[in-house]
């Protein structure tokens, strides 16, 4: 967790720079990528662009994450994170174990569903952090 959570804070800089969580999830190559031709489009498998480390650590992290089941606890009041900021990680954390339940339930397969959930936890990441960067200003 605190592998990801810095190599990503020191790969995305300054946090306003990404519009959206998707301009985010296509840096760091967790996107599908597409292949078009007159009325088809065909989404593959993540495209790869991007940092190598942060992509890893991401995908790492949600195979643990899936693994661990666990309840999500709220921060401590103490740690100087806002509560709008300590509620929301909150929030994304039930929503991560959820939806990689819901893709598992539907039939997707394990390495897919990983990849999603990988991705939007790149997505929370981010905008968990700009939360923090408003929250500081």
């Amino acid at each position: 967790g605190f592998a990801l959570a810095a190599a990503f804070a020191s790969e995305v800089g300054d946090f306003s720079r990404f519009r959206s969580g998707r301009q985010v999830t296509s840096y760091f190559g967790l996107a599908p990528k597409q292949r078009s031709s007159a009325d088809s489009v065909r989404l593959g498998g993540i495209s790869g662009a991007g940092n190598a480390l942060v992509r890893k650590l991401a995908v790492e992290g949600s195979w643990c994450y899936a693994q661990a089941g666990h309840q999500p606890k709220l921060m401590p009041k103490g740690s100087g994170v806002p509560l709008e900021v300590r509620m929301h990680g909150r929030k994304g954390s039930e929503r991560l174990l959820r939806r990689r339940e819901e893709m598992l339930a539907r039939g997707m397969p394990q390495a897919k569903a990983n990849a999603a959930t990988a991705a939007e936890l790149v997505r929370w990441l981010w905008a968990l952090g700009a939360m923090c960067r408003e929250a500081t200003e």
